[in-house]
């Protein structure tokens, strides 16, 4: 899934540092997935360029270009 943060309509550089924003998606899971436990895995990019933008942790350090999410998910075929 790719999109932008808020559907755009609170664009990135009016972000405060710290500032938590919340942004809902729905996943869809097709049909013929395999059953078994899912990583979900999350990143940004620069649009312009496509390269992927730095998860800094608390010393602002960086630690890697994306996060896993603290979640598992279980996909159980039909």
């Amino acid at each position: 899934m790719d999109s932008q943060p808020l559907e755009g309509d609170y664009p990135t550089s009016f972000w405060d540092i710290g500032e938590v924003i919340e942004d809902e998606h729905i996943l869809t899971v097709n049909e013929d997935a395999p059953s078994g436990l899912c990583r979900l895995e999350v990143g940004m990019y620069e649009l312009a360029t496509g390269q992927r933008l730095p998860v800094l942790d608390e010393p602002r350090k960086v630690k890697d270009i994306r996060i896993l999410l603290p979640l598992s998910i279980q996909v159980e075929s039909q």
